[in-house]
């Protein structure tokens, strides 16, 4: 399979002209990019890096290799006409003993098609060396960005118990329930004689992950599902 090979090649400023790109390695992400829900359009990713100027990348196939200098910080925005946008950070500092040296990282990326849209707090992938690894491995975070109206309202509603958009909808919503709940069943356990109420079932978890979604070290052949 061809790669699309794609260098970062802008220098660093520095106080001596001496100092030359190759005496620092590059860390080599083998990039898939995964659509689900759509098809067809352009995948659109931004590098920024933290001390040079940004630049767009724009891949012609799925898969493709992002070369980005050590000893520097970026910022990668994936984006995707109807699909909630996706970064990841990347922290490319490592120890001086091994600037000069080269490192791959497989890494995967899905990009989700969603009728209702909606942002991330921030990226939701964290890539970074680890010392005890002497490679480079990744976190994940996929908190979702709440409306800044949500909790202003939200914080009203806790001090006051009244909540704002009350005098909007004709009705005022408290914390208090309007209308009594019924009681539900009880369960007596004869052995401490505790009173335990009944639940027809357990609420979905919001997030669930497992073993799975984290996907595999960075030294496998496997992709890194870091988003």
């Amino acid at each position: 399979m061809r790669y699309t090979t794609l260098l970062l090649s802008t220098l660093l400023a520095v106080s001596s002209p001496g100092d030359v790109l190759a005496e620092r390695g590059t860390l080599i992400a083998d990039c898939i990019v995964q659509l689900r829900g759509t098809k067809g359009g352009q995948t659109r990713l931004t590098v920024m890096p933290g001390t040079t100027p940004a630049y767009v990348v724009t891949p012609t196939s799925a898969r493709f290799a992002l070369e980005l200098v050590l000893d520097e910080t970026y910022l990668l925005t994936f984006e995707h006409a109807g699909c909630v946008t996706k970064q990841l950070y990347v922290d490319a500092n490592i120890p001086i003993e091994q600037r000069s040296s080269d490192f791959d990282f497989p890494l995967k990326v899905v990009l989700e098609h969603h009728e209702d849209a909606f942002t991330y707090a921030g990226p939701v992938g964290y890539i970074f060396y680890q010392h005890g690894l002497t490679d480079f491995t990744y976190t994940t975070d996929h908190t979702v960005k709440v409306n800044a109206q949500f909790m202003e309202r939200m914080a009203v509603l806790q001090r006051t118990g009244v909540d704002p958009r009350s005098a909007h909808l004709g009705y005022a919503a408290t914390t208090t329930p309007p209308v009594a709940v019924a009681a539900l069943p009880a369960l007596i356990l004869p052995a401490e004689g505790t009173v335990a109420p009944m639940v027809a079932q357990v609420a979905p978890m919001v997030h669930r992950v497992n073993n799975d979604q984290l996907g595999t070290p960075p030294s496998a052949p496997i992709p890194n599902a870091v988003s």
